[in-house]
Order: C-alpha cells, then structure tokens, then sequence
C-alpha cells in the first residue's frame, strides 16, 4: 500500500473546488482528502486576502472509502484566491502546494490558485484540434494557384510545385515554393475531418502575404487571394460552424512583412534602430517589428470596433478564437517592455466583449507569467508538455539544439518527465491548466515520424499521452496517416503536401488516432478529471485521470527488456475491476489486492479503464 503521503491530494476539479467558477462574493468550498487511516491530526489551509496571510482550520468532512475529506468554505471579495494547506501530523508540518507535498516552506508561486469571475470555454472541454498548413492541405480550386515565376520578393521568384513534390529547403526558394493548397480545399475535406472525430480547426496564417507561411503579412484585413479570398473564408467558417465545430485563425501582431504598405505610409507604427532603420524581427530581413507604444497601432490591430482582431470575430466570420504568433516578442523591443499592458487589454477586450472565445499564443519556454488569467488563456504548450515529451522519449530538444551545436537532452526518465510537467503546471491556475494547448507537431517542429532513432512503439506511446494529458490536444494535418517530412531543416520537413491516397497511410497510427479521438470526444475523465502521477520506477511512466467513481491509466516503458510492474493505485481509489483500453502491443496483466500486475515489453505503452469501489 502506498504511503498516506501519496494518498494527500487535491486541485480544481469538481471534487475539490466547488463550484468550479465561482464569482466574487460567492461562497467558495475547498476540499482536500488523505487515507482516513493517517496520521494527520489536523489540516489547515492557508491563503492571501487583501495582501495578508490567513491560517484557518479545516473541518473533516465525509469519509469515502479509504480516504478522509477537508473541507472550508470562504466568502471572498478579490478577484484570485492563492492558497496551500498546512498539515499537522505528532512529528513535522507538512505543507501541500500543486507541486506536492513537501517538509520545506514552500515558495508562492507554486501554491493553487483560483480565478473568480472566470468565464469557461464550456467548448474548449470537448475541444480536439487539427492543425492545417493550408497551403500544403488541399488544392480545391485551381484556378487561384500561383503562377510559376508570379512575383519576386526578397531575391526569389515564386515557383509552382506539383503536389506530390518533395519541398525544397529555404536556400533554394525562400519560403516561395507553392503547392497549390487553399480554402476551397479545406471546405471539401470537411467530411474528411468530421469523420476522424476533430472539433476544432486551426488554421496556419491565411491573410495576404508574399510567403507560402504567410507570417510576413502585406494586408491584415483580406484573406491571400490565392487562399480564395474573404468570400472562401466566410463560406469554410459557416461551413465549420453548421457542423458543430470550431475555428481558429493564426496571426503575427508583433511583425508584418517588409512590403506592408505601413512601412512607407506609417512608418511610425514600428520599431526603428539607433540608425533610423526598422527594427527587424529577430534579424529576419522581411519581418520588422510594430511599436505598441503608438496608440494607434493598438487602435488598428485590437481596440477599435474596425481593428484587425475585432473584425474576424465578428460576423460573417465569427472565428472562434486566435492563436498569437511569437507572443513574448511582442511590445517588446530593447527599453520598450509594454508586453503585459498589450496582453491585458487584448484580454479584457475579447473577454468583454467575446468571452466564449479562445486566446492562444506561441511560446517555446517557461511563459506562466501570461497565464494567470488576465492575458493568455493558454500556450502552445511546448515548455509544458512537447520538451519534456522528446527529452523523455530520447530525443534532442529544439530550442537547446537550434543554439547550442551538438548538445543532447535527450533523457529517458519518468522521473525528469514528472518534474519537468509538475514544475509547469504548478504554476498556472487549475482553471487554465485544461486549456493549454498540447502537440506533438507543428508547422515549426520536425515530425516525430521523421526521427530515425524513435520506433513506430515510442510514436504510438506519444499519441496516447497526448490524448490523456491533461489540456487541449491538438493533432499536426498528417500526423494521423504518419505524413512523412525531413528531420532538417525543421519547418520544411514539417510541411510536405497531404497525401489522400489511403495506399500510402500508416494505417497503424490512422486507427490509433481514430481511436483515441473517439475516446476522448465520449470520455469526461481525459476532459475535466483531476491528474495524478502514479510512482513506479525510472523506466516506467505511470499517471491516471480519476474521479471518485473510475479512471483512466496510462502506462509507458521504455526498458530493453520485458518485465512485471506492479502499479500501486490505492492512493487515487480501492480498485475492483480493470478493463484494457489499448495495448501497443499485447501483454499479460491481472489484479490481486487492489493492485495491478502487469507484464511490459520494449517501449510497451498501454491505457486502461479503472473502476473503483
């Protein structure tokens, strides 16, 4: 049996948190719970109001099979509620923080944290994303392709590509290579999307611009006429909405491209060096950076009711949400740090003014600062869950790897996996902990299929934990029928053409993603239910997503050689049934005493469905 140190939990969900998004005033009802048979004496929880610090005893509450529930009640008037608990056993305190528990004062930053007057996203819950590079998705009309040699911009000549053509790396046509990819071609594989289970499109830049990326954007407010126009648009966000699904557009607020008509007509709306010249994004050449410090390249973009961003949400169109492209460079320019300012009112406008709606932004690292629920809803969860995932599947990390030559993080351990995720998350309150946005693929990134030291086994245990891992998943277009690309350079190898012959699918990871789509669609465990890492071993990788009734495990090895694990569970509840969900591959397992044996090959991964007493 587990310790009663593993058995102390608590967070935001329905089990613990009551309500779940409860206004200011309100009364508020916290829970935590322990083995009943412990030997904690008392429990108390200590949080902030107006600035100081509170220390209240908490009741005991009911009993539910081996675990004893706390409770306290508050009526609060502030808009976050910061707390931990302090628990009292005869020989040491004992302080529980979303990093755990531990005999150390704890720091702040780590304690759980609630958000009054949080508006839900009650779609987001249900949400699975699928990521489109439209210009490499589907040519459905022809007659709008670019023309080979069409334009010259920055030293290249733009070049017609047959489909089935291998993409050619930056050197040889400067991001100018063009597959023929647009919106009508989206609108005509709906059908396709609906079937594989998505909710959610997420669509790459799709306004004017000279690129095949479309991130160096000439006219915020029109569609690329060769993606179709505004007209293509509105008809694929109709289309998408009268099938109960979702859309979300990309954008780059912090750069438009060198050839914007604002660089000549106002070039004040940017960032100028020492020497007159404006500033460039990150030294690209085609990309210069806006200055947030002019009010009205605030105006233009997000506040007026005419602006960039308020204009797609609005009707005809009525996306669902935006997804910020470089989201800490923007505002941000040597002494120029109005960052926060540009998030906070970007958020208190669409919270305002469209509160079901979704703001998402790119981040490579550590970005909790944005998500305390004031300016991002959530990130592209690359610091939170995509670099801990390769470091702990043996792979080189991006971002170390792109500035350090020969560098390797690659680490398999459970255990650096655990405290690289739980040192994220504890940091994020729980109410955006749902929302943030998982991958294991990207426009940006090189293609898990692409790895040549990563076996079929090892991608197979990717997509489960992507579909059970706590947030918003999101699947890469391809990543479903194993699309292949080149490990370098990165985002080339990230953007070969769809293919659509079912003869050429992995048709292995087709019905896994099938499967794990359905399972999270009809599962509201892997959508609302409270996550927990189960302790194993060095090799193994064990969590679950639990309520008091039942939940979901998942179960990962990555040692050489097959060998029994015994998974200790009494700590989340008393089992009485296990059932196989899936299986990389096959193996033996039973249940004797509330624990689970389970006999795991070479990178074995498997899911399965737990009932409890």
């Amino acid at each position: 049996m587990n310790t009663w140190k593993e058995s102390v939990f608590s967070d935001g969900t329905k089990l613990f948190v009551n309500p779940i998004n409860g206004n200011i005033g309100e009364a508020l009802t916290i829970r935590m719970r322990v083995f009943k048979e412990s030997p904690v004496q008392k429990v108390y929880i200590k949080y902030l109001e107006n600035g100081e610090e509170v220390i209240k005893e908490m009741q005991k509450d009911h009993v539910v099979g081996t675990f004893q529930y706390y409770t306290y009640t508050f009526n609060l008037y502030q808009k976050k509620l910061i707390y931990c608990f302090i628990l009292i056993t005869d020989e040491e305190v004992w302080f529980y923080t979303q990093k755990g528990l531990q005999s150390a004062l704890p720091l702040g930053h780590y304690d759980f944290q609630y958000l009054f007057n949080f508006k839900p996203m009650e779609w987001l819950k249900k949400a699975v994303c699928y990521q489109i590079f439209p210009e490499r998705f589907k040519n459905g009309n022809s007659s709008n392709d670019v023309k080979e040699g069409e334009y010259t911009y920055q030293g290249f000549k733009a070049r017609r590509q047959v489909w089935k053509a291998v993409p050619k790396g930056y050197k040889d046509c400067g991001n100018l290579e063009f597959f023929g990819g647009d919106l009508d071609g989206i609108l005509e594989k709906l059908p396709y999307l609906k079937k594989l289970g998505v909710n959610c499109i997420y669509l790459n830049p799709i306004f004017t611009a000279y690129s095949s990326h479309k991130y160096d954007c000439v006219d915020y407010f029109h569609v690329d006429p060769h993606f179709g126009g505004d007209e293509a648009l509105e008809q694929l966000c109709e289309a998408i909405h009268e099938a109960g699904m979702h859309i979300l557009l990309d954008i780059s607020i912090n750069h438009t491209g060198i050839n914007h008509p604002w660089t000549v007509e106002h070039p004040e709306y940017y960032y100028h060096e020492p020497d007159g010249h404006l500033c460039l994004w990150q030294g690209v050449e085609d990309l210069v950076t806006l200055n947030y410090e002019h009010p009205q390249v605030r105006e233009i973009i997000y506040k007026g009711t005419e602006s960039v961003i308020q204009k797609w949400l609005n009707p005809p169109y009525n996306i669902d949400g935006w997804r910020f492209d470089v989201g800490q460079s923007v505002g941000k320019m040597y002494d120029s740090e109005v960052d926060e300012s540009v998030w906070r009112e970007i958020h208190e406008m669409m919270k305002l003014k469209y509160p079901d709606r979704y703001i998402l932004a790119e981040h490579w690292g550590d970005c909790t600062k944005y998500l305390q629920g004031d300016m991002w809803d959530a990130s592209m969860n690359y610091g939170g869950f995509y670099r801990p995932l390769r470091k702990y599947l043996g792979l080189a990390d991006p971002i170390m790897s792109w500035k350090i030559s020969d560098v390797l993080m690659g680490k398999k351990s459970s255990k650096t996996f655990m405290e690289e995720t739980t040192n994220y998350a504890s940091c994020i309150p729980a109410q955006l902990q749902q929302l943030q946005f998982n991958l294991i693929g990207s426009h940006d990134i090189n293609r898990l299929s692409t790895e040549p030291c990563l076996s079929q086994s090892a991608n197979l245990a990717a997509i489960l934990m992507l579909f059970t891992y706590i947030g918003v998943p999101n699947v890469y277009y391809g990543e479903e029928i194993g699309l292949e690309g080149r490990t370098l350079p990165a985002d080339i190898g990230a953007r070969y053409p769809m293919k659509w012959e079912v003869s050429q699918w992995d048709l292995e990871k087709y019905a896994l993603y099938s499967q794990m789509i359905a399972l999270r669609n009809e599962e509201v465990l892997l959508q609302t239910g409270s996550f927990k890492f189960i302790q194993v071993d060095e090799e193994t990788l064990a969590y679950v997503r639990f309520d008091e009734k039942s939940a979901i495990l998942f179960i990962h090895a990555y040692a050489q050689k097959p060998r029994q694990v015994e998974i200790d569970l009494d700590s989340v509840g008393e089992v009485v049934k296990v059932k196989s969900i899936y299986q990389v591959e096959s193996c033996a397992y039973n249940v004797k005493q509330g624990k689970l044996y389970i006999q795991l090959l070479k990178e074995n991964a498997a899911l399965f469905h737990i009932i409890f007493q």
